[in-house]
């Protein structure tokens, strides 16, 4: 991961992860291939932030822009908001709303295209 621009998850609650505190989680796409439960095989891998976004550029999904950085999110919030991250079958980073739509992942930057997985595509995100 070194020299590497990710996109960073900074508004949860912290908590500790193998006896470390953390107070970020890096997004992934996450993928299982396979028929059945022995042969299934996982990829993940990092969502890469919009390619024109700068190093600690607030990220959005379209139509939720908030002017205030957000409040810390408790776990069971998060874990309601993680139901709906999705890769797009173009692999655009995606809020995808009960409806169907797609929410993509871009920074505050107007030009700005969407965060995304390299490879993965219809893959959801943690």
């Amino acid at each position: 991961m070194k020299n590497r621009k990710v996109a960073v998850l900074a508004n949860l609650k912290a908590s500790k992860q193998r006896g470390v505190k953390s107070e970020a989680m890096l997004l992934a796409a996450e993928k299982t291939f396979g028929d059945d439960a022995e042969s299934n095989d996982v990829k993940v891998e990092l969502i890469n932030p919009p390619t024109n976004a700068k190093i600690g550029e607030k990220l959005y999904f379209e139509g939720f822009v908030l002017d205030e950085y957000p409040s810390k999110l408790k776990s069971k919030a998060w874990q309601e908001i993680q139901k709906h991250l999705k890769t797009t079958s173009s692999g655009q980073a995606a809020y995808v709303t009960d409806e169907g739509g797609e929410c993509l992942l871009k920074s505050i930057n107007e030009a700005s295209d969407s965060a995304f997985a390299e490879t993965l595509r219809n893959a959801i995100i943690r």
